[in-house]
């Protein structure tokens, strides 16, 4: 079987070279990994332009469907900033509020002055929690939230931006739950999956086993499926262990049961490019103009305080930076914002060109790597 037999979807002719730049994300001879099973939507003004998939879920070589939905690591952020941002507009959140204003137990350790600003802008100092867990345990909701609420936040006001990798899911979603009144599950489908009829979901294990595609590791000649991670994950017990991010962990039952609204979100590429359609529709957006400026203006320019690397965050979005670009777009000038995942899915939108596009991959090739999002977005900005 070709490589154009295996992809299928539609696509409109104008957008054809965001076709042709996925369809070469399959090519064996393509400088970087050769896709295993991947999917990518654009949609413009409303409209689907683009709907693509193509590759294999699984070991057993089940052919991608528009609705397989790995793991799609950071983009999880991306969504989660989306329904904080929703939940404030409807509570009345005051962004400089303090945290502790809904979240009482969050003040100690001297943190009663962290704003709900600084918490999605990862400056609240708490991007490393150090509380040991029982192994096993190491996701469990409550002691993460505990932890985090009596932990003293790293450095002093103002701080630097520092890449919350894992605890801001559970700060910003014990937040949501503190604020809303309801749980994560559920807001998520009141307020996305079910008015925008997309499938996200916080954790793998809420999804049917058919829709939850296998990760699998770069290599040369075939993939390397992820495996053993339920034995892995059982020996964790930091949540600093980047052990936690390897695709074989990632694919364990632990990983998928947890709420991980860092970096545990599971979404098919259509779901993730509509949340983000939603956001900039200029007929009936699911948050007001106004606040989509707000949570998308820039709050932080300059090198991260635990990655090392040049950055820029609005409020739980990423913006293009050099260190963490979105796709190969590396500076300001632009009105693109997001989130990619670790290995390369991404979900982003331009409110200027009235696009947003979804991408999801199960080829965890190297970490940070942008030649395929890169390559997607590069051709979906080139049509305008």
């Amino acid at each position: 079987m070709t490589v154009r037999e295996r992809i299928e979807g539609r696509w409109d002719p104008a957008f054809r070279r965001v076709a042709d730049a996925f369809l070469g994300l399959f090519d064996p001879a393509r400088d970087g990994a050769t896709e295993v099973g991947a999917a990518m939507c654009l949609i413009v003004e409303g409209r689907v332009v683009a709907h693509i998939w193509g590759g294999v879920a699984d070991s057993a070589g089940t052919p991608w469907r528009a609705e397989t939905a790995p793991c799609v690591f950071s983009c999880t952020k991306g969504v989660a900033a989306s329904l904080f941002h929703i939940l404030a507009e409807k509570h009345g959140v005051d962004y400089d509020a303090p945290v502790a204003r809904w979240w009482p137990e969050f003040a100690a350790a001297g943190k009663a002055d962290i704003s709900v600003r600084e918490l999605l802008a990862h400056q609240a100092g708490l991007g490393r929690l150090p509380d040991p867990a029982a192994p096993g345990h190491v996701l469990d909701w409550d002691r993460v939230t505990t932890a985090l609420a009596a932990a003293p936040a790293f450095g002093t006001r103002p701080r630097r931006s520092g890449y919350h990798a894992l605890t801001f899911g559970w700060l910003i979603g014990e937040l949501m739950m503190r604020i809303a009144g309801d749980d994560l599950d559920r807001l998520l489908d009141r307020h996305l999956n079910g008015p925008l009829g997309t499938r996200f979901a916080w954790r793998g294990a809420a999804l049917p086993a058919d829709r939850v595609a296998m990760l699998a590791s770069a290599n040369p000649g075939a993939p390397v499926w992820a495996t053993g991670g339920d034995q892995q994950f059982a020996g964790i017990t930091s949540l600093d262990d980047w052990t936690l991010l390897t695709p074989a962990v990632a694919a364990s039952a632990g990983w998928r049961a947890a709420h991980g609204l860092g970096a545990g979100g599971h979404s098919d590429a259509f779901s993730l490019a509509t949340i983000y359609a939603a956001l900039i529709d200029r007929h009936a957006p699911v948050l007001s103009r106004e606040r989509l400026a707000i949570a998308t203006a820039e709050q932080y320019r300059g090198e991260d305080a635990l990655l090392g690397n040049d950055v820029a965050y609005g409020l739980g979005y990423q913006l293009p930076a050099g260190g963490v670009s979105l796709g190969h777009v590396d500076r300001p000038g632009t009105a693109l914002f997001g989130h990619k995942g670790a290995y390369g899915s991404i979900g982003v939108a331009d409110p200027d060109r009235g696009f947003a596009l979804g991408y999801v991959t199960n080829l965890c090739g190297e970490m940070g790597d942008r030649s395929r999002n890169g390559a997607l977005l590069d051709a979906a900005l080139a049509c305008f």
